[in-house]
C-alpha cells in the first residue's frame, strides 16, 4: 500500500506539517508517501492590535492565556519590539505544546498547560488548578477562534479578561487546483491510503468554499460531487473541526488527531494504515 496527503492547512503550517510527516515516516515503508499541499486559509497579522493595545500595561495581567503557536509568535515580537520584558507573577498558559515551545524559546516559564489541546481543554484546566477571582486574564488570540467556553468559564468564576485579537485568518484567493486534482487521482487507486488533514474550524469551512467554487477547476465534471463519492478519511486537529467536517462530508470517514496536535494528526495516520507510533 502507498500513503497520499492532502494537507489542507493554513500556508504557514504546509512546510512544518511536510517536516513532521518526513521525519515520523523516513524509516518506514511509507517514507516516499504522497504530499499535496493545498493551503486553504491565509493567517497575518493584524497592525492595529498593536497599536491599540496598551502593551506597556501588560505586566498588570496575573495570566496571560495563549491559544495558538502563530498567536504567541506575534505576541513575543512585539514584545521584542517594544522592549518589554513580562514580570515574574505574570502566568503564561498554554494551550498545548506548540505553544510551550514558543514560550520557552522566549526565555519564559510555562505555568499551566492544558491536558486536551483545545481552548475547551484550556478553560478545564484553569477551572481546576486557579482560583479566579479578582484575577485579570489577557485572552491571545485570532479573529475566528472558538474561545467562547473559555471567555464564560473565565466570566462565570469571577475573573476578568481581555481579548487581544491579533491575526485574522482569509479563505486562500488561488488554490493549489492541480495539488487537489494529483491527489485525487491517488484516491482512486485501491493500492493507496487517502487522507485530509484539517486544523481547525475555519479552514474546513474555506475547504468546504473552495470546494463548492469547482467552476474555477478545469478536469473535472461535477467536482463537488466525484471528490465526496471517493474513499478518503479525514483527520482533524480536534474536536470542533471534527464535528464540523462530519457535517459539511457526511459521506466519509473522520477521524482526530489524538492529544489535538499536529502530532496526533501523524499518530492516528499511523494507526489507520497499521503502523506502531
Amino acid at each position: 500500500m502507498k500513503l497520499s496527503i492532502l494537507a489542507a492547512l493554513p500556508e504557514n503550517k504546509i512546510n512544518v506539517f511536510l517536516e513532521k510527516l518526513t521525519s515520523n515516516f523516513i524509516d518506514s515503508d511509507f517514507a516516499n508517501f504522497n504530499y499535496f499541499p493545498f493551503p486553504v486559509i491565509k493567517l497575518q497579522p493584524i497592525k492595529t492590535a498593536f497599536e491599540e493595545f496598551g502593551f506597556q500595561e501588560i505586566n498588570e495581567f496575573d495570566y496571560l492565556l495563549f491559544t495558538s503557536s502563530y498567536g504567541a509568535s506575534i505576541f513575543f515580537d512585539q514584545l521584542k519590539e517594544q522592549a518589554i520584558r513580562l514580570n515574574q507573577k505574570t502566568q503564561l498558559v498554554s494551550v498545548g505544546p506548540s505553544v510551550s515551545k514558543v514560550i520557552k524559546s522566549n526565555k519564559y516559564k510555562v505555568a499551566l498547560t492544558a491536558d486536551i489541546f483545545s481552548a475547551d481543554g484550556l478553560a478545564d484546566k484553569l477551572r481546576k488548578t486557579i482560583q479566579f477571582s479578582a484575577k485579570r486574564f489577557l485572552l491571545i488570540t485570532g479573529q475566528k477562534s472558538n474561545s467562547q467556553i473559555l471567555e464564560q468559564t473565565i466570566t462565570q468564576e469571577s475573573g476578568a479578561y481581555e481579548k487581544l485579537v491579533l491575526y485574522s485568518s482569509n479563505t486562500v484567493v488561488s488554490p493549489c487546483w492541480e495539488n487537489l486534482a494529483a491527489f485525487i487521482d491517488c484516491t482512486q487507486n485501491p493500492n493507496y491510503h487517502s487522507f485530509i488533514c484539517l486544523s481547525s474550524p475555519e479552514g474546513a469551512k474555506a475547504f468546504s468554499e473552495l470546494l463548492n467554487s469547482h467552476e474555477d477547476f478545469v478536469g473535472i465534471q461535477n467536482f463537488e460531487i466525484e471528490f465526496i463519492a471517493q474513499n478518503i478519511k479525514f483527520i482533524c486537529l480536534g474536536p470542533a473541526t471534527k464535528d464540523l467536517v462530519k457535517n459539511l462530508f457526511p459521506n466519509n470517514e473522520v477521524l482526530i488527531g489524538s492529544e489535538y496536535s499536529y502530532r496526533g494528526i501523524i499518530n492516528s495516520i499511523k494507526s489507520t494504515i497499521g503502523m506502531n507510533h
